[in-house]
């Protein structure tokens, strides 16, 4: 997965980096501000995650090979808000969940949003993608590359909750609504 220059929250991971270039350094006066990973959780999230994992009997690091993660890159997810929203792909948020048993549109205060497919997400993005610089223009306004994801709309669910934030910001669509019921 590649993501397009955008720079934000204090460190990266192996699994999607971001170069330190800001939309403000890039100068272009035109690109909105994007969502930031803090936009998307509530304070105390990561004590909560901490708290499901302990009452499902798991154990940090039987769950961190389960999500194919290092120890460390676990245990931030139990220290720090941010991490569930910017280092999990959607995919290992889902098993996360399953795995401790933790209703992920409670987690995330869903509430009583409509549920939303990748599907459906890519059929809202292909009008602003008909044709190559179309396509260019709009990975460009949400900040991730999006073509293999329009090809094969199951490819959304290898991103973060960020990206999925970021794209579906563009089309009416809260990321929280692909959240299983």
């Amino acid at each position: 997965m590649r993501h397009l220059s955008r720079g934000r929250g204090r460190r990266r991971t192996a699994l999607c980096q971001r170069p330190s270039t800001t939309f403000a350094a890039q100068g272009s006066a035109d690109r909105r501000s994007r969502i930031e990973p803090a936009d998307l959780i509530r304070p105390g999230q990561a004590q909560r995650l901490a708290e499901a994992r302990e009452a499902s009997g798991r154990e940090s690091g039987e769950l961190a090979a389960l999500l194919n993660i290092s120890f460390e890159a676990y245990r931030d997810l139990e220290w720090f808000d941010e991490e569930i929203v910017d280092v999990l792909s959607f995919d290992q948020l889902l098993t996360l969940a399953t795995a401790i048993k933790l209703e992920l549109r409670h987690f995330f205060d869903a509430g009583d949003l409509g549920q939303v497919t990748f599907a459906e997400l890519a059929t809202r993005l292909e009008p602003s993608a008909t044709d190559s610089a179309s396509l260019a223009a709009l990975e460009e306004r949400v900040g991730w590359e999006l073509g293999k994801h329009l090809e094969d709309p199951s490819t959304f669910a290898e991103l973060p909750a960020i990206a999925l934030a970021d794209i579906g910001e563009s089309v009416g669509v809260d990321w929280r609504s692909l959240l299983p019921p």
